[in-house]
């Protein structure tokens, strides 16, 4: 009997093909049996054929699930924050859903403590207050506050104007509770209601990426250590704030236009989108610059070198932005869930990096429907995109990448994409 199992090489785990398996078990039976046993699938033995060659193609694809987890550009789950965990990184944790300036109203006086829970009409999503609020007087014999709001679970949690109207907790006082984004029910003057959508647990996709991107963290000076330095800028939280990077180094003692940006010389070029802040990147710029080189950019910040006291003029960018819209037809074909609303959902997760095998849409980096429609396939297995039109305006769109300045990036949300499922 030839040793099955033997799939694992110095080059690696492989996987073989389900009916050369079949082959091999086959031929084993007739060795053991001779060569006019029956192995058809309808008789006894082909049975037990059948059910040999599944179990084995089982461990072996077991097997290359497992050894996959050794590397780090394949390993995803528990084992993927290990091998995170050895550079000191860890995975962004999901955030709920914030609501400020949310107004509250009732008896004057009443005390509303933080913890109270309201929601989103009667049975919709739960929200709880951050912060305890005391009703004051609203000039006309009622009491009054505003107060912030956070989702009881967190990740992405929709909340329309005026939604978040049902108190969920009975406070003797307490009457009503209202999110106007236009401000228009509110006090004259006082600012309206603002909602921050939360974020889901970070994917493998997008953590593989981050590990991609930071191999240079304990570096300085190379350009690669400055990039990594930048995509690690973190919140008191541990949430990442940087989601692009662009990078460009000019070591000429000359001027030099270097991809459509003018470089002075000897001098480094960033340019960063996220939530950072211009101290944050200033300072992460300075820590990890190449000694002597000077930056560029339309952005400005003063940082302080800690070693010597010198204030330094910190440049960098931050890029516009050009928002995508798009149509697609799809083939449902044998994907048994809600193509309508996964396929634009696989949309915006493959602009932002989070469909497994595609990087984000980053600064720079053209759009090309044809990587699109294999995203919305990746994420919806079964399914086959038939059209995919893309344009910078929704009466514009054609089945043609869109070009990206450097310093600009692609952008756009599951709302943006008009999808028609068809049946065949």
């Amino acid at each position: 009997m030839s040793d099955v199992y033997d799939y694992i090489t110095e080059t690696g785990v492989i996987s073989p093909d389900t009916s050369d398996v079949l082959t091999d078990v086959q031929s084993e039976w007739e060795l053991a049996f001779g060569v006019n046993i029956s192995t058809d699938p309808s008789t006894y033995v082909g049975a037990q054929v059948t059910a040999e060659t599944s179990a084995r193609t089982a461990v072996v694809n077991t097997n290359a699930k497992v050894a996959n987890q050794i590397n780090p550009k394949l390993a995803g789950g528990l084992f993927l924050d290990a091998l995170c965990a050895l550079m000191g990184l860890t995975r962004a944790p999901a955030t709920p859903t914030q609501v400020t300036n949310v107004m509250l109203t009732g008896v004057i006086n009443t005390n509303i403590p933080a913890g109270t829970r309201a929601s989103v009409g009667q049975n919709g999503p739960v929200f709880v207050l951050t912060t305890g609020v005391i009703l004051a007087s609203n000039g006309s014999g009622g009491g009054i506050a505003f107060g912030q709001f956070a989702a009881q679970v967190a990740g992405p949690t929709a909340v329309a104007s005026l939604t978040l109207d049902w108190p969920v907790d009975s406070i003797l006082g307490w009457e009503t509770i209202s999110n106007d984004q236009t401000g228009a029910t509110y006090p004259s003057g006082h600012a309206p209601s603002v909602t921050t959508i939360g974020t889901n647990k970070q994917a493998d996709a997008s953590l593989r990426a981050l590990r991609n991107n930071t191999l240079a963290l304990q570096g300085i000076s190379t350009p690669q250590a400055q990039i990594s330095g930048l995509y690690n800028i973190r919140d008191a939280n541990n949430n990442l704030l940087v989601t692009s990077v662009a990078y460009l180094e000019n070591v000429t003692s000359a001027v030099e236009v270097i991809n459509g940006i003018t470089l002075q010389p000897h001098s480094i070029w960033a340019c960063v989108d996220g939530t950072a802040t211009a101290q944050q990147i200033g300072a992460t710029l300075l820590q990890n610059k190449t000694d002597g080189a000077g930056w560029n950019g339309a952005q400005s910040v003063d940082i302080v070198e800690p070693a010597s006291g010198q204030t330094y003029d910190v440049l960098f960018d931050i890029p516009t932005y050009v928002f995508i819209y798009g149509a697609m037809t799809i083939v449902q074909g044998t994907y048994t869930g809600n193509l309508q609303a996964d396929a634009a959902q696989a949309v915006a997760d493959y602009f932002v990096g989070n469909v497994d095998g595609f990087s984000a849409v980053g600064i720079g980096q053209d759009v090309s429907p044809f990587e699109i429609a294999a995203a919305v396939v990746q994420q919806c297995p079964g399914c086959r995109v038939r059209i995919c039109n893309i344009g910078t305006s929704p009466g514009s769109l054609t089945p043609v990448d869109i070009a990206i300045a450097q310093g600009s990036r692609a952008q756009t949300n599951n709302t943006a994409f008009s999808i028609t499922v068809v049946t065949s």
